[in-house]
């Protein structure tokens, strides 16, 4: 065997063995499945705190549209700033979540910072709506005891 054909054959090893141990052994820093399915359950069991106490601390959400619009966008940028506190695992949908919820938040603002006879009811309900949405998503991701926050248009 000539030199060149045995340092092949060894280069070939070599990388054949670093080929299995890289798919092998997991990523650096990526979590075994059930890792993330816990970081969703922590997730959950500390929003459905923030809601259980959302609900008395800002029952004029279950309002909705019929809700003070200055206390609607108190209440609703309050539940999802302490929504978004809590730390969550690296999802889609929880970027979709903080999405809707900061949009809620924004939509809210801008109807109480108009003046009430130029905000149509049709707008007041369309943000209602985009709450409701809010609260599916966090029920949707474990989050039950959301439910009863959810708006009447």
């Amino acid at each position: 065997m000539s030199r060149f054909a045995f340092r092949f054959t060894g280069l070939s090893c070599v990388l054949v063995l670093a080929a299995c141990a890289a798919a092998a052994a997991p990523a650096v820093g990526a979590q075994p499945k059930h890792a993330s399915t816990s970081a969703l359950r922590a997730w959950a069991r500390a929003a459905n705190g923030v809601c259980r106490l959302g609900i008395e601390l800002y029952p004029s959400i279950r309002l909705g549209s019929a809700a003070d619009p200055d206390t609607m966008a108190y209440a609703v940028n309050r539940l999802v700033q302490e929504i978004s506190a809590i730390s969550n695992p690296t999802s889609r949908r929880l970027t979709q979540l903080e999405r809707f919820g900061s949009d809620a938040a924004a939509r809210w603002y801008s109807i109480a910072t108009t003046p009430i006879q130029r905000v149509p009811m049709v707008e007041r309900r369309a943000a209602a709506k985009i709450v409701s949405r809010y609260v599916d998503r966090l029920v949707a991701l474990g989050a039950r005891a959301c439910a009863p926050l959810r708006p009447r248009a």
